[in-house]
């Protein structure tokens, strides 16, 4: 077995073993998505404590994935130039300061300048902590690197979820706390990253020709990824609001409790959809998804909690499912010169889909909050639909893609 660390040759400054830098690569995916949901389950105090409009919150959560999409379409090959290591610690750093100015911030600005940092920091880290897995992943394995971040992608929401929820219902600091927790783990996760070993091909510091990155493949895997993306739009942005508005529980514990079980779902599905073809996986996020939406809207129309908890579940295996689709076609289609470009444009063509997908939804269920609920079940079931064909059709012919 190998030492958690090893010394470097020629030098007195030790780095983790192969296995602990997966592990501490997938950390960093973790806490890109911790900073995704944390504003979560705060957004309904800011409603209620600054009097903001819900169209105010919902451009303060679509200014992310627009700005995630933005930079990594400009950044998304930095990894692949300057080192894996170099890229995640300049994620991370700004990501603590996005959380930093959350914890921090009197007004709505303040709100938009927060998100805009943790914007930077997951365009700098997310794409090069996902091909860092794959270059630390032994045999190379696109199923494994795939299930991985489907999981870590979970643990991060699952977190988020939990604590955000606790510390709201039962700390002092509501609008602040959580943040705080954020801070810190943007600096702890940083402290192990300082340790992973350099990136060699980072010393060539070549731009990757276009006709290397798989376009076609990245074209086809963004149709699951925006499926995913959708579902993930609805729970994490308006969740809160559909159990105080519509289950009639303001319990933030017990609601970020709910929504955490949508995140554990999605690391449970990640670990089976990881395994199965990716046109299968997109099928069978297809009908959880339905399926999910089709239970919140039952729950809300009862008003049930066990309702709304089940669709949580199956909104997470849904997502999973998009996921293990998206980035088991893409991986797998990645050259080595250009994976963490690969990675981040796929990554960006779904965050550009959330970020529309999220303005459209909020203006929506201002008009109403069940009516969005059935024109989201619609759009899931046509998106998946067309996400499964796609990928069916260039598995068949390009299958080694």
């Amino acid at each position: 077995m190998e030492a958690p660390l090893l010394p470097r040759s020629g030098s007195g400054r030790a780095r983790w073993s192969t296995r602990a830098a997966f592990w501490v690569s997938a950390s960093v995916i973790a806490i890109c998505l911790w900073g995704s949901a944390s504003p979560s389950m705060v957004f309904p105090l800011y409603l209620e404590q600054w009097h903001l409009d819900p169209e105010e919150i919902e451009t303060v959560f679509a200014a992310y994935p627009f700005t995630v999409a933005a930079l990594m379409l400009v950044l998304g090959g930095l990894s692949d130039r300057i080192g894996r290591r170099r890229a995640m610690l300049l994620g991370l750093a700004s990501l603590a300061a996005g959380s930093l100015v959350f914890a921090l911030a009197p007004a709505l600005p303040f709100l938009y300048a927060a998100r805009l940092l943790q914007a930077l920091g997951t365009a700098c880290a997310l794409g090069a902590a996902t091909a860092a897995l794959l270059e630390f992943e032994p045999q190379r394995r696109a199923a494994r690197v795939s299930a991985t971040t489907v999981v870590a992608t979970a643990v991060g929401l699952v977190i988020a979820s939990l604590v955000s929820g606790a510390l709201i219902e039962y700390a002092p600091l509501p609008l602040h706390l959580t943040y705080w927790v954020g801070f810190a783990l943007a600096l702890l996760i940083g402290a192990a990253v300082v340790f992973l070993p350099d990136h060699r091909e980072a010393t060539r510091a070549v731009r990757v020709p276009s006709s290397r990155v798989p376009l076609r493949s990245i074209a086809v895997g963004a149709s699951a990824l925006i499926g995913a993306y959708a579902v993930g739009a609805l729970l994490l942005s308006l969740g809160a609001d559909i159990a105080r508005d519509l289950i009639r529980t303001d319990d933030a514990a017990l609601v970020g409790a709910v929504i955490a079980l949508f995140a554990i779902a999605i690391g449970t599905g990640g670990l089976v959809f990881g395994r199965i073809a990716a046109a299968r996986s997109a099928l069978l996020g297809t009908v959880a998804s339905v399926l999910g939406l089709a239970s919140l809207l039952l729950a809300s129309s009862t008003e049930s909690l066990p309702l709304f908890t089940l669709s949580s579940v199956l909104a997470g295996f849904g997502f999973a499912a998009f996921v293990a689709a998206a980035l088991g076609l893409v991986v797998a289609s990645a050259p080595a010169e250009a994976k963490a470009v690969t990675v981040s444009r796929l990554y960006a063509s779904g965050y550009s889909a959330q970020g529309v997908l999220a303005l459209v939804l909020g203006a929506i269920a201002d008009a109403s909050l069940p009516i969005a609920i059935v024109v989201w079940m619609i759009l899931v079931a046509a998106i998946g639909a067309v996400s499964s064909f796609l990928i069916a059709r260039h598995s068949s012919v390009a299958p080694s893609s």
